[in-house]
């Protein structure tokens, strides 16, 4: 079979088990950034990388839509027992359970296993092969950290990590920076993608640019203001209340006052939601 005919059956045969498993090991976890929407857009952008890869350079991949698709749906459901760097260990031993469930042998699907507990890895020391399972799924991985929903994703993921609200512009510029560097690096001949996905990349890039000018100048100014550091301020406020976005922007008596803040809200709301790429 064709790539195509291999991704429909990828689908057809794992998808909406891996889905419903997912949502039924995730449960009550209140983790937006990384829920099954997520996982959800991440295998879109893989879709469209394989896609684009193999009109350009050929079929020459490691793997199969099989395990790339798995590889997609799992990597991150390990932040439902832990959400630091160690979640990728949890996300591989859920996975064998899932595959375990499934009776599904589990060492053909070594390489999406290795992929999902070594994903994380966002300083990109080892040696890189594009067509390498565990490349696919962290590029397609770091496409959905940029634009509007990257800036909520980060904002959410890393107040969840405890990090204090004035060194995260810093610390985001510098992880999506390796982020785009590495997509650019591993599939800079795809320059459609590569444009599309700079565009992307400058939006969450001069958001945090614009956050760290902020936080330096508060004492000689109205924070309330600001809309880039009123608007982590308030996702901060939904993470403690437990609220979602379309919560604030519904109810009158929570909408932000900044008008500002509120399109942020508005433009992160239309971009989290996947249903155009199911």
């Amino acid at each position: 079979m064709n790539l195509t005919s291999n991704i429909y059956s990828a689908e057809l045969n794992l998808r909406q088990p891996a889905e419903d498993f997912f949502i039924r090991i995730w449960g009550n976890t209140r983790l937006p950034s990384h829920d099954i929407d997520h996982h959800r857009r991440v295998w879109h952008y893989a879709k469209e990388l394989l896609q684009k890869t193999e009109e350009c350079r050929g079929d020459n991949f490691s793997f199969s839509p099989d395990q790339l698709l798995l590889a997609c749906y799992f990597h991150d459901i390990g932040m439902s027992v832990d959400r630091g760097i160690k979640h990728g260990k949890h996300g591989k031993d859920i996975f064998l359970r899932f595959l375990s469930e499934h009776r599904i042998d589990a060492e053909t699907f070594k390489d999406a296993l290795d992929a999902v507990e070594n994903h994380d890895d966002k300083d990109y020391t080892a040696p890189a092969n594009p067509n390498d399972l565990i490349n696919f799924l962290s590029a397609s991985d770091d496409m959905d950290a940029f634009g509007y929903a990257g800036i909520y994703r980060y904002i959410e993921i890393y107040l969840n990590r405890n990090f204090k609200p004035h060194v995260l512009g810093n610390l985001i510029r510098e992880n999506a920076s390796k982020r785009f560097a590495n997509l650019k690096r591993n599939y800079g001949f795809l320059k459609n993608l590569i444009t599309r996905q700079e565009k992307r990349y400058k939006i969450i890039d001069n958001f945090f640019t614009a956050y760290n000018e902020q936080v330096t100048c508060l004492e000689s100014g109205d924070k309330n203001q600001f809309a880039e550091y009123g608007l982590v301020e308030e996702i901060g406020k939904l993470i403690c209340n437990n609220l979602n976005i379309s919560d604030v922007l519904t109810d009158p008596l929570l909408k932000p006052g900044n008008a500002e803040v509120r399109n942020y809200l508005q433009k992160i709301q239309s971009e989290l939601k996947t249903n155009h790429f199911r």
